[in-house]
């Protein structure tokens, strides 16, 4: 590898760890103080999770769930998309997802 490779992807994995951050404070502070369900399998994890807490009264890791409903994307992105661009959703997908369970709500 090349000096601006290493770098390049130095600079995407930083941007996409901060990027992950971000997200998890936007679902843990905007998201679900306000009560809504965003598009995508966020919002259908967040979906998942309050039928979940309605009828059960305990509500599942949003982590756990968003990988299941990443799964299969994941694997037809690696087939038909490529190998490094699959690494970094798959980091992204995972990091949002932990730091989600992890993170404090901030009230706004």
């Amino acid at each position: 590898m090349t000096k601006k490779s290493i770098s390049d992807t130095l600079r995407r994995t930083c941007l996409i760890l901060a990027g992950s951050f971000i997200m998890a404070v936007n679902l843990k502070s905007f998201v679900r103080a306000g009560g809504l369900i965003p598009g995508g399998f966020n919002g259908l994890t967040r979906l998942i999770q309050e039928i979940s807490v309605l009828l059960w009264h305990w509500e599942p890791p949003f982590s756990v769930i968003n990988f299941i409903l990443n799964a299969v994307p994941v694997v037809i992105s690696f087939k038909f998309i490529g190998k490094k661009f699959t690494g970094y959703s798959c980091l992204m997908i995972v990091v949002s997802g932990i730091l989600t369970d992890m993170v404090p709500a901030w009230p706004v």
